[in-house]
């Protein structure tokens, strides 16, 4: 078990949004865009192998 905040994963820190007697939607929300900002990035960069790689898997 993870106790030390800086080390948990992002999912466990996105949970911290949600309270006992509602949800923080506006920063749940900012946390998620800012979260997926990474992955775009990097689909964005590999976009051509990432293709290639369904395009060669995809054929029998």
């Amino acid at each position: 078990m993870i106790t030390d905040e800086k080390k948990q994963l992002l999912a466990v820190g996105l949970k911290a949004f949600n309270g006992q007697y509602g949800t923080d939607y506006g920063g749940l929300f900012a946390a998620t865009s800012l979260a997926i900002v990474p992955v775009i990035i990097v689909y964005m960069i590999f976009q051509k192998q990432f293709i290639a790689g369904i395009a060669t898997g995809s054929g029998k």
